[in-house]
């Protein structure tokens, strides 16, 4: 967030403004990087949320929970992280942060006790 003629805006929001133009109500500022911390006027067109939601699952960009076990599973195969990317229907990025140990992506995460 960034403060501009007194109001918080965000970043990618601001910079569509400047370069591009207003936003109209009701519309995104939506990222055909698909880097949410990108600012890059050239990279930043407007949409719907619907059209946001469309652009996501047509490439395959919605976070999708693993198992504990799968995650195990994971951990353990000697297969290509690509390999297992295809398995289980996320990236390989995902399998290498989950490999590193960079990421954990719990299905069933315990409530916190208060």
């Amino acid at each position: 967030m960034l403060q501009w003629q007194n109001r918080a805006r965000e970043a990618h929001r601001l910079s569509y403004e400047v370069f591009k133009g207003p936003i109209p109500p009701g519309l995104c500022v939506c990222h055909a990087c698909d880097t949410p911390a990108c600012i890059n006027p050239d990279h930043l067109f407007l949409g719907t949320k619907t059209d946001n939601n469309r652009d996501r699952d047509l490439k395959n960009r919605q976070f999708k929970k693993l198992s504990n076990a799968a995650v195990e599973a994971i951990i353990a195969s000697d297969e290509t992280q690509q390999a297992l990317a295809d398995r289980y229907g996320v990236n390989q990025g995902t399998i290498s942060k989950i490999k590193s140990g960079a990421r954990r992506v719990y299905a069933n995460r315990p409530e916190k006790q208060g």
